[in-house]
């Protein structure tokens, strides 16, 4: 994702995803929908904005014929960002997948997928893909509100698709 050099400072990072929470619920920045995450046993970044403290953050995987096995459970943070009055919390981890959330899938550049989910108090949380996420920068660069880039540019699934050799 080419993301211009004035979007990247951890100030507007972190007011553009404080934004997003506000205006969507729980938000999911990373992983996003369609991203190759290098193997199976590679460990995933996630990045997520709650709207309350302490949330409850649950992570499942699934294959695309259904069913889901769980990945893991995290609590939310506690510490707050306060962006023009309103206030997120940042959750950030890493984790590995379990084996047996990966399904082989041959595709051009990769052998396995697996799809994702994330609840955030019992709720899903909204999602993007790596237009989503182009979109999202792309009209915060030309002045409208990340607000209302955020809505716009959302997926409708809540599932993250993941690629892996």
């Amino acid at each position: 994702m080419l993301i211009p050099a004035s979007l990247k400072s951890p100030l507007l990072r972190s007011v553009l995803t404080a934004s997003l929470g506000l205006s969507l619920g729980a938000c999911v920045v990373s992983p996003h929908h369609g991203e190759h995450v290098g193997n199976t046993n590679s460990t995933i970044p996630f990045e997520i904005y709650a709207l309350a403290p302490n949330a409850a953050i649950e992570v499942t995987c699934a294959h695309h014929y259904g069913g889901s096995m769980p990945v893991t459970s995290v609590t939310g943070s506690s510490n707050p960002i306060t962006f023009s009055g309103e206030v997120v919390y940042p959750k950030t981890f890493n984790t590995a997948l379990p084996s047996n959330c990966w399904e082989s899938w041959t595709g051009r550049d990769f052998n396995y997928i697996t799809y994702l989910h994330v609840k955030v108090n019992g709720y899903n949380a909204t999602t993007y893909d790596e237009d989503g996420l182009d979109c999202l920068f792309g009209k915060i660069a030309d002045g409208i509100g990340p607000i209302t880039a955020g809505s716009a540019c959302r997926r409708d699934g809540n599932s993250i698709l993941l690629y892996a050799n």
